[in-house]
């Protein structure tokens, strides 16, 4: 159903919004139908007041078209509906038939309100409708309605208010689960499985991110790339559960030498990509040679085998307006290539 309904809404948001463009829909049908009978009964005055609230709620059901949250549209929706059925109890007492108005208020509530607000809303509904059908007050134009018609709405609100929250309850549990299920296949698509860190395509969002904001705000930043030396050799010489152990380490080693605000990522193989937020190349330098002695100065230690290992760094420094991510990482690319002659270095553009 799109009427109401953008297209990036949470699975809860959506459900919500579903019932309040049904419910919307089925009041604007209903009013409008009414005002079609009044006219045709000659009740110009009454037809002519229908088409007030048609119009507000065709409305409310566009701009709610617009909006991500609409949790006051809703609350809007849930007292308008109780205060006419609240009117229309009282006017008309001497009608059963209005009193059937009301059980549509439990569905309304809990879907648009969820279980915890719906059940606490419903109950204080529940006590005011039950105050407007049984008062005896000269307020009211008619005498309450007989004993036994109050208890049979009691026993039929409490029964439907009874399996609309369990109807409610399993779904917010499976619209939990169907959440949680979305944000764990989310993360497993940007997480590197093996490092925990930002794998490639996560990193590179972040580092356009990153570029748009720099430009924005004129903040540098610098990229590092780094990759282990002889890691093949290591892999060959231990095998890759070896491979693995270093790799994870290393891993943990370059999260615990950056800022909370810096991105480390693996971007394939013995290849890791780091984003110095805010951080000019010199500085950038400063941080891949402190990474680099924290890596030299490890003790690898894998089944009582001891293995050295060593990192070269090359970096680049985001230049601005007339720079762009890929070019970026090319001359950090470039920089690591010309490093790796050598290897265990910190190499700048070249």
């Amino acid at each position: 159903m799109k009427i109401g309904a953008v297209s990036d809404l949470g699975p809860k948001e959506q459900s919500r919004r579903i019932s309040a463009v049904s419910i919307l829909l089925a009041i604007i049908f209903v009013t409008a139908l009414f005002s079609i009978l009044h006219l045709i009964a000659g009740n110009y005055l009454l037809s002519a007041l229908d088409t007030i609230p048609v119009a507000i709620f065709v409305l409310i059901l566009f701009y709610i078209r617009q909006k991500k949250d609409a949790s006051y549209i809703y609350w809007g929706i849930v007292v308008f509906y109780s205060f006419v059925c609240w009117i229309a109890i009282s006017l008309k007492r001497e009608n059963i038939s209005y009193l059937f108005w009301s059980f549509l208020i439990p569905p309304a509530v809990f879907s648009l309100l969820g279980r915890r607000k719906g059940f606490i809303l419903n109950i204080f509904i529940f006590i005011i409708t039950l105050f407007f059908i049984s008062a005896d007050l000269d307020i009211f134009p008619y005498a309450p309605h007989r004993e036994a018609v109050i208890l049979r709405f009691i026993v039929a609100y409490a029964v439907l208010s009874f399996i609309i929250f369990t109807y409610e309850s399993s779904q917010q549990i499976l619209i939990s689960y169907i959440q949680k299920e979305k944000d764990r296949f989310e993360k497993a698509s940007r997480i590197d499985s093996l490092t925990g860190l930002s794998n490639r395509m996560d990193i590179m969002e972040k580092i356009e991110a990153e570029r748009i904001r720099q430009l924005r705000r004129g903040h540098a930043f610098t990229l590092i790339i780094g990759d282990i030396d002889n890691f093949k050799s290591i892999n060959d010489t231990y095998g890759h559960d070896a491979g693995d152990y270093v790799l994870k380490k290393i891993a943990g080693t370059v999260k615990e030498q950056v800022r909370g605000i810096d991105r480390p990522a693996r971007i394939g193989g013995e290849e890791f990509l780091i984003m110095l937020v805010e951080t000019a190349i010199d500085d950038g330098e400063r941080a891949a040679e402190r990474i680099r002695r924290e890596i030299e100065s490890m003790v690898f230690t894998y089944r009582h085998e001891t293995i050295s290992v060593t990192m070269t760094f090359g970096i680049s420094e985001f230049a601005g307006e007339k720079d762009n991510v890929e070019d970026c990482i090319k001359r950090a690319d470039q920089a690591l290539y010309a490093g790796k002659k050598q290897g265990n270095c910190v190499i700048g553009p070249v």
